[in-house]
């Protein structure tokens, strides 16, 4: 039995010697990482299933209020709270420990600041696993420095991204090649999601925890506005060439990739009229007219658009024609389409479809 193998990853060429050398020999090893050895079968610990979150929860809250119970009144929030921790282990161990002095609802509420709110571990485990941000950083600490450089960009990406999409905004001129493999690596060890995009291409996220943590190392850095711009650049970019499509024989396949990235074309909106990028924020309104108009949109679109245009500031004059005849359609209120139950999906960062949710803790590998 080798347990927490990534501390000591190079040494995988020993293991494979002694299964080489003895008959029979079999090694159980966790590690945050496989070790990539031919005879290893990997078996990932997938975070807790919702109903099994739940229970871990309440447990742990009872541990430190033996009041406490599962009730009407607090059942959702509690559901809630697993959701947006991802079901991992260690999290909801530590905001059940809150339940001494809040409310679920209360920890609910807190949750943005998760990193200082989500301490106070057992002085019995290990230093890392007494905070969430201490987990984390564990993790990120094993990294080598493109690793943590590429990890802490793709923070920018509320929603995921495509392989192509993190390269141009994650990256500075490197290889698609070069991308990949840092994806890879990343995916290895747990700290990025992979799944599928609706079009069959990979796409790459973040679990909110582990994205809280990587804005806060952007931001500490320095770089945060910029990776924001890039983003903001590069989610415009879409945009203007969906819109075009949005009139033609394709328009089916350009809503669904629109739907996908609702997320990332909101956040570089609100990026843009927050950093007062009013060209910025009126291209992406103006060329989101139409999208809002076809899915029914029209409250959240004049909302998004009023904000764009109340920016202020020098904007192309083309920018501003066409801002101003969105801000008309907009006013009369065109007729919703046929199918005005769609609602844009809210935001969950890192609860994109998948299989499984990735952890930042160590897991089980099994080598034969």
């Amino acid at each position: 039995m080798l347990d927490n193998f990534e501390h000591v990853a190079p040494a995988a060429a020993l293991v494979s010697e002694l299964l080489g050398a003895v008959a029979g020999l079999k090694v159980l090893v966790t590690s945050q990482a496989p070790l990539h050895l031919r005879e290893e079968r990997e078996f990932p610990v997938p975070a807790l299933e919702p109903g099994s979150a739940v229970e871990l929860f309440v447990e742990r809250a009872q541990a430190v209020k033996p009041s406490f119970e599962l009730s009407d009144e607090n059942g959702a929030a509690v559901e809630a709270l697993c959701r947006r921790l991802d079901g991992l282990p260690l999290a909801l161990e530590l905001a059940a420990a809150r339940s001494k002095l809040l409310s679920p609802q209360a920890i609910l509420d807190r949750l943005d600041e998760r990193l200082d709110l989500l301490t106070g571990g057992a002085r019995d485990v290990p230093e890392r696993q007494r905070t969430l941000r201490g987990a984390i950083e564990w993790s990120f600490a094993l990294l080598d420095p493109p690793g943590q450089e590429l990890l802490s960009r793709l923070g920018v990406f509320a929603a995921g991204c495509s392989l192509e999409v993190a390269g141009a905004v994650c990256t500075d001129g490197t290889s698609m090649g070069a991308t990949l493999d840092g994806l890879a690596s990343l995916v290895d060890k747990s700290l990025v999601r992979q799944f599928d995009g609706a079009d069959g291409e990979p796409r790459f996220g973040l679990l909110e925890s582990i994205r809280a943590y990587a804005l806060e190392r952007l931001a500490d850095a320095g770089d945060l506005e910029r990776l924001r711009r890039a983003h903001a650049e590069r989610y415009l970019v879409l945009v203007e060439a969906a819109e075009p499509e949005l009139t033609r024989a394709n328009q089916a396949v350009w809503l669904v990739r629109l739907d996908e990235e609702a997320e990332n074309i909101r956040a570089a909106l609100a990026w843009a009229i927050a950093a007062g990028e009013a060209e910025l924020a009126l291209r992406v309104a103006g060329a989101l007219a139409r999208f809002w108009s076809t899915r029914g949109l029209m409250a959240e679109g004049r909302r998004l658009l009023a904000a764009a245009l109340a920016v202020g500031g020098e904007v192309a004059p083309e920018t501003g024609r066409r801002s101003r005849l969105a801000s008309k359609r907009r006013a009369r209120r065109l007729p919703l389409p046929s199918s005005p139950g769609w609602q844009w999906p809210k935001e969950t960062p890192g609860r994109e479809s998948s299989p499984s949710a990735a952890s930042p803790l160590p897991r089980s590998q099994a080598t034969r």
